[in-house]
């Protein structure tokens, strides 16, 4: 796979990335299992780069990858006592991105500092919004905590096309039944479109199914087939560049009642089962969405089986951007 973003520009419909502004999102950016005690990571976001690491009292930091000094990449620097020791000349930056030690001067410099994006770590995944202030609540599995399911988070990998746009097909059910061979009763939607998502009804062979599109990078789905009723799913994608994502994806099903141990291993189960069916998805569709000129709202000729369809690419027309924090 190509690694220059220029190399799949064509294609790729730029109104949605905009002069180095990009959808003000919670995004995933790795798993929580990634963040090991006293490692730093570092992480391609967007069109740039962040560092993220466990703090003192154990709660996930995310903050801009490059010292305020000559701008050298944190994350190949350490962790000492707690703080963020830059590579190159040993500057070191709080939790809160403060510079609290320059060796050569023997103190802090207050002029000095990296900024701290917001962070939540949910369903097994760090995430973090594009902004200095969230706009607009976490992606969520539907009706459940995470204390009702048994939950998985995996990582699925790089794939070079805009997060935006595999998340069309969670309201694109003609594609669904024609491709995925996933039949359904295209009325009766119930559309309800928020400033930053729109929910959903549809009766995929089971009539309590229903399904909600966060920002443009995530969607949530329950009582889905082949997995009905209560089973769950949530794919939410990291967009760490300009034409790629890294798409991350959450599986659940209900726990059984008492803590059965022969019904969580069942449950165990079943989500190995659900997370096949996910990569059999991503696998019908690679081809298309790789290669895909996706034409915006205006210019593709939607028909009336497109209504979901067409008012997802409104909405995404609404959506705030802002470009990284460096």
């Amino acid at each position: 796979m190509a690694t220059n973003a220029e190399t799949v520009t064509e294609g790729i419909n730029l109104r949605y990335w905009q002069d180095g502004a990009y959808f003000q999102s919670w995004y995933p950016v790795c798993l929580s299992t990634d963040l090991e005690p006293g490692k730093v990571k570092g992480i391609d976001f967007l069109n740039s780069r962040i560092i993220a690491y466990r703090g003192p009292d154990g709660a996930a930091v995310v903050q801009t990858a490059y010292c305020a000094h000559l701008g050298a990449d944190l994350s190949q620097g350490e962790l000492v006592e707690g703080e963020v020791r830059c590579p190159y000349h040993h500057w070191r930056y709080s939790a809160g991105g403060a510079c609290t030690h320059v060796p050569s001067l023997g103190k802090a410099l207050s002029t000095a500092s990296i900024q701290n994006y917001p962070v939540a770590e949910r369903w097994g995944l760090i995430w973090v919004f594009n902004g200095r202030e969230p706009i607009g609540e976490v992606p969520s599995l539907i009706g459940v905590t995470e204390d009702d399911v048994v939950f998985r988070a995996i990582d699925m990998g790089l794939h070079n096309v805009e997060s935006w746009v595999p998340i069309t097909n969670a309201l694109d059910f003609e594609h669904v039944k024609f491709v995925h061979n996933i039949p359904h009763d295209a009325e009766g939607r119930n559309y309800v479109v928020e400033p930053t998502s729109i929910r959903f009804d549809f009766d995929v062979l089971h009539p309590t199914g229903g399904g909600k599109v966060y920002y443009q990078n995530a969607f949530s789905m329950r009582d889905m087939q082949p997995f009905a009723p209560g089973h769950f799913t949530m794919v939410a994608s990291n967009s760490p560049r300009p034409y790629w994502h890294h798409q991350f994806a959450v599986f659940a099903v209900m726990k059984p009642a008492d803590g059965d141990e022969a019904g969580l291993q069942q449950a165990e189960r079943t989500i190995d089962a659900f997370i096949g069916f996910g990569y059999q998805l991503n696998a019908e569709d690679a081809g298309i969405l790789k290669t895909i000129r996706f034409r915006p709202r205006g210019e593709a000729k939607l028909v009336k089986t497109d209504r979901g369809l067409a008012m997802l690419l409104d909405y995404f027309d609404r959506l705030p951007r802002a470009a990284p924090l460096d």
